[in-house]
């Protein structure tokens, strides 16, 4: 099993063992004008909030051309504020597609999140069984891109393939949500196999939108 950290944060590598490989994430100085002019963001997004997502995104789109160019097999994709439950690796045996093992139970549209998660996402986390469940695209989706598995270099074709869904890219967690629609992603293993460490994932640049509650091992 290969197991790769996207990393921006030098500091949060201690907690990792040779288990983990490391896989520097771009920076916002990474980022040229043109490749930022290939994204959308609301109007009022600032513009170092918009390099960070689109460091962050590009950062997912390399590891998956890495997937692809070396013909990995077996691939987890983590984030920098996450960790793995190597213990539960056996659980994706005999998965053949793009899979979350990790991320949030989120609403369909960001006005009504707030709703969501006092009103309904408890009794979602009720109806899920353990092991892989499909996502409900036409009542929640799967948000954050803090750990997935992808199995070999087609499903990584076929997912970097689908990127931009629109005419413009968007963060990496809105991409994969968008192509949960099309059907390309579609399950995930509850409960999560990579939690977040959260005094790390509170200090991310998207902690003001998504305001953690949890480790997300209910997602």
């Amino acid at each position: 099993m290969n197991v790769i950290v996207i990393s921006a944060y030098p500091e949060r590598r201690t907690k990792y063992d040779d288990r983990y490989e490391i896989f520097e994430a771009y920076t916002p100085q990474d980022i040229t004008e043109e490749v930022y002019d290939n994204y959308y963001f609301r109007y009022n997004a600032k513009p170092l909030y918009r390099k960070k997502v689109i460091a962050c995104a590009e950062s997912h789109k390399a590891v998956l051309q890495k997937i692809i160019d070396e013909d990995l097999k077996d691939t987890i994709i983590i984030e920098d504020d996450a960790v793995l439950d190597f213990d539960r690796l056996d659980e994706l045996k005999g998965i053949n597609q793009f899979t979350y093992i990790g991320g949030d139970i989120t609403s369909l549209t960001l006005n009504k999140s707030n709703t969501f998660r006092k009103e309904l996402k408890e009794d979602i986390r009720k109806s899920l069984n353990k092991g892989i469940n499909i996502i409900d695209i036409e009542n929640w989706r799967l948000a954050h891109a803090c750990g997935y598995y992808i199995p070999n270099r087609t499903v990584a074709l076929l997912i970097l393939g689908s990127i931009p869904v629109y005419d413009k890219c968007r963060a990496i967690d809105k991409e994969y949500m968008e192509i949960q629609k099309q059907g390309y992603i579609k399950q995930f293993i509850y409960p999560a196999i990579v939690t977040l460490v959260e005094d790390e994932a509170k200090k991310g640049f998207n902690y003001s939108s998504y305001k953690l509650h949890s480790n997300q091992y209910y997602y």
